[in-house]
């Protein structure tokens, strides 16, 4: 730029800021007024405002009061508070009011026009100038701030021009640098373009070295990256080693901060690990756990050792735990400590585990030595290693005498020793146990003293220490018990031997008294059946009674002596209960009706018909109780009443009570009366017989069908007798049954129920019988209804008999000389071709199993001695179908 440029643009803004300022005249100051002090002010508003009102009220038709109440607000505005002015606008206003309300009351008529008109104007002045007052300080400050900026303006000015001067001479001085600057500049030139070269040739050095640097920083670089990268996945690698392992894992610093602590360290003192960094022990433990750790920890630390410990802890409401703790130093980079190393984890239950093992071994040694039995001991060559005491009581030695010795050569004779031996070498070769080995067996051994003795031995091989294996040896004395069992073998070959003689006396004395006892119930019958008079019939009713007792007496001491023995079985049969009933009780009808007594029995509308049982002996119960009713009952009636108790899938429970009103039973006697030849009355005036064993036998057959029996009796009112039962449910039978009750006293034995068969013109009938007695009772009763019967002394008569001529039935004996019943029905059935003849078996023998011999051996029918009419006829109708007319005692 040129001198004359610069002087140029100098003298413009010379002229630019040199131009005189306007003046502005202020509009009101505080020097207006002459007084500053806002309490001066407000005084001369509070003049103005009350010359307002007087001259109000002294000239209401003027403006002079408007001019004051003007006057006193523009006063106002001085004020420092912009409020004060509407307060003394309204305070004028008011006062403007309340001069024209005194005007009215002075007059005494409202106020004209003109005069309204006027104070309206008056106030509206009032608050124009309100107003104006207001934005007056604002204007004052805007002139305030021009007249400051105009000073500061000329200022500058000066300034400016004084500037001016001064560059005008740097600007000379300036001119005669760059002239020399320009001539320096040329050399300075050359100079650079010299360097330039230079820096263009240092330049491509660089740039190759930097290159070569660059590629070594990136090779480095990439390095570093990997080096990080797997330090990284290592650092991870290791602390997922340390979260999975079993174990909890700390590192502390010399001062006993935490340096690190694996996750189930945090888990474990339910903090993070943000929250354990930096913490010793005495922050998160107790002050004696800290200080124990503490201890530990510089004692690993000073030492440079492995610290390694099981500690026990009692936890608040856990019990005992057991830790196991392993110390060791961490060594720097000089191999000095830096810190230590914790790994921690429960035992709990190993510890526990060994403490049970040793008062496991504890109570094995305890029972080892209290045992009554001898044990040993031993390694697989046989020497002895343990030896309890029973084994030195046994053998005679003391422990030390026989420890280390071989078990072979001292305690088992010689002539077994080799056997043994053998037995231990096959099964340490081929595992083997041999016949001796894990098996027990009776053996002859030998005592100090060199006495043999039986004994019962067994070894069984055991694990020993290094996987070795040995043998534990059970040794019992058995002298007296081989003894014992000698005498018990005896005894019972004795018993065995008593047993089947009673058997066979059993048996020979039932042939011996039924056959007699047969021809004399079967003799009195025909007799009765005879023209007789009243004192004769009387006579032979008293012998067939006594005689019908001692055959009861009879079956009695033989259906007790076969449920003694234990050869009474249990049939399953299907089988009718409410026929199986009426059967039972109907047979009691003919001596009820003699001692008029009423006799019914019930069954309940919920018991099925039909069941799977023995009907037999639930019949044999049934006519006990009922025979034993009506024996001790003069008058009144029995009642026999059946109802289901509980039902079970194919199981029924049912409940028979058999009620009568008798003699009745006294309190102390009811549970005797059901044991072995009991009676109520066992006195030498008792008034009623018997044997005492009918109620002994169906406690035992009640409790062979898995029931109860009992009795509720009260002396001089009657008993009721109950007993239950468990019965099978046929799975092809309704097990729902319809009502039907029987009223008392209205069975009515129906003997014309059997129908079909034969007319009554009588049947062929071979008679195979030994006894003359019963020869004459059995033709007596067959002729007697129209049979032709053939009789043959011995079991080779019946069968020449059959072979000679045709007959309808035949009547068998079992026991008859030359050829017996058995040997006779199989030889006629051997001999049979297109007919099959009736047989059936009429024999004295009523013991277990004779009935299912006769059937087997194919006869079609058993009965037993002695034989009664109805029996005999009713089962000739069933094997032959013969109709035959009923028979009944004493008819």
């Amino acid at each position: 730029m040129s001198h004359g440029l610069v002087v140029g643009r100098a003298r413009q803004l010379t002229r630019l800021v040199g131009e005189p300022c306007i003046p502005y005249t202020l509009l009101a100051s505080d020097q207006c007024i002459g007084m500053k002090s806002p309490a001066s002010i407000t005084l001369l508003t509070s003049f103005l405002a009350i010359a307002g009102l007087a001259a109000g009220v002294l000239s209401p038709g003027t403006s002079a009061g408007a001019g004051l109440y003007v006057a006193a607000v523009l006063v106002a505005c001085f004020l420092p508070h912009r409020r004060f002015v509407f307060l003394v606008a309204a305070a004028c206003s008011a006062l403007v009011v309340l001069t024209q309300i005194l005007a009215s009351v002075q007059f005494g008529h409202p106020p004209a026009a003109s005069a309204l008109f006027l104070h309206a104007l008056t106030l509206g002045a009032i608050w124009l100038v309100a107003l104006l007052g207001l934005a007056l300080p604002k204007l004052r400050e805007r002139l305030s701030g021009l007249e400051a900026e105009s000073a500061n303006v000329q200022r500058t000015l000066a300034d400016t021009q004084q500037r001016l001067s001064e560059l005008e001479y740097d600007l000379a001085t300036a001119e005669q640098r760059l002239a020399q600057s320009n001539q320096e500049l040329a050399a300075a030139e050359g100079k650079l373009a010299h360097a330039e070269n230079k820096l263009k040739q240092q330049s491509k050095h660089t740039e190759t070295a930097l290159g070569q640097a660059n590629d070594q920083l990136q090779v480095q670089t990439a390095q570093r990256q990997r080096m990080e990268r797997a330090l990284r996945d290592a650092q991870a690698q290791y602390t997922s080693l340390i979260d999975s392992l079993p174990v909890h894992v700390i590192r502390k610093d010399r001062q006993g901060c935490f340096a690190f602590a694996s996750r189930s360290v945090c888990k474990l003192l339910g903090k993070s690990w943000d929250e354990i960094r930096g913490k010793t022990d005495a922050e998160l433990y107790e002050r004696h756990l800290a200080e124990k750790y503490r201890e530990d920890d510089l004692r690993v630390m000073e030492s440079k050792t492995k610290f390694e410990s099981v500690e026990a802890h009692d936890l608040p409401g856990s019990g005992r735990i057991w830790v196991q703790v392993i110390k060791t130093p961490v060594l720097g980079p000089k191999g000095n400590v830096v810190g230590v190393q914790i790994l921690f984890w429960d035992v709990t239950a190993r510890e526990k585990a060994l403490n049970e093992l040793r008062e496991s071994e504890t109570r094995k040694r305890m029972i080892f030595e209290a045992s009554m039995d001898c044990i040993l001991f031993t390694d697989e060559s046989g020497k002895i290693l343990e030896f309890n005491r029973a084994a030195e009581v046994v053998f005679g030695y003391l422990r030390q005498e026989v420890i280390d010795r071989n078990m072979i050569d001292v305690f088992v004779p010689p002539e077994l020793r080799d056997r043994q031996r053998t037995n231990v070498e096959r099964y340490m070769g081929a595992g083997e146990l041999g016949s001796m080995l894990g098996r027990r067996l009776e053996t002859s051994m030998i005592r100090k003293n060199g006495e043999p003795f039986l004994a019962e031995m067994t070894m069984q091989p055991i694990p020993l220490a290094e996987d070795a294996t040995g043998f534990a040896v059970f040794v019992r004395d058995i002298t007296a018990v081989k003894k014992a069992e000698e005498d018990l073998v005896h005894a019972k070959e004795a018993a065995e031997s008593a047993n089947r003689a009673k058997g066979a006396f059993l048996a020979n004395m039932s042939h011996e008294i039924r056959t007699p006892m047969n021809a004399i119930i079967g003799m009195t019958e025909l007799v009765l059946g005879s023209e007789l008079d009243n004192e004769q019939r009387d006579y032979l009713r008293t012998v067939l009674e006594s005689g019908n007792s001692l055959l009861a007496l009879l079956n009695d001491v033989l259906d007790f002596s076969k449920i003694e023995s234990g050869r009474a079985d249990l049939e399953e049969t299907e089988f009718n209960l409410r026929q199986s009933v009426e059967e039972s009780i109907r047979s009691f009808l003919y001596r009820a009706k003699q001692k008029a007594l009423g006799l019914s029995f019930e069954i309940s509308p919920d018991t099925p018909e039909w069941f799977v049982g023995d009907p037999l002996r639930l019949q044999q119960i049934l006519v006990n109780l009922v025979s034993n009713a009506i024996k001790f009952t003069d008058q009144g009636s029995i009642c026999v009443h059946v109802h289901t108790v509980s039902t079970i899938e194919d199981t029924a429970v049912l409940r028979f009570e058999v009620s009568d009103t008798g003699i009745g039973i006294p309190a102390n006697k009811c549970r005797k009366i059901f044991e072995e030849f009991e009676q109520a009355d066992s006195s030498t005036k008792r008034r009623f017989g018997g044997t005492g064993l009918g109620l002994a036998i169906c406690a035992r057959l009640v409790q062979m069908m898995q029931g109860e029996i009992g009795v509720d009796s009260e002396e001089g009112r009657g008993s009721l007798f109950h007993f239950t039962v468990s019965l099978g449910l046929p799975e092809d039978r309704p097990r729902t049954a319809e009502t039907f009750v029987t009223p008392p006293v209205v069975l009515i034995a129906n003997s014309d129920a059997a129908g079909g068969g034969k007319p009554e013109s009588g049947l062929r009938i071979l008679l195979a019988e030994d006894s003359p007695a019963n020869q004459k009772l059995a033709l007596g009763l067959l002729k007697k209804h129209g049979h032709h019967v053939i009789v043959a002394n011995s079991g080779k008569e019946a069968y020449d008999a059959f072979l000679a001529q045709p007959f309808d039935l035949i009547l068998m004996d079992v026991q008859m000389p030359d050829m017996d019943g058995f040997e006779a029905t199989m030889a006629i059935r051997a001999a049979e071709r297109d007919s099959h003849v009736p047989i059936i078996a009429m024999t004295a023998h009523a013991l277990k199993g004779d009935q299912e011999r006769c059937l087997e051996a194919g006869m079609d029918d058993y009965i037993a001695k002695p034989v009664r009419a109805q029996t005999l006829f009713e089962a000739v109708s069933r094997v032959a179908g013969f109709r035959q007319a009923p028979v009944s005692p004493g008819s």
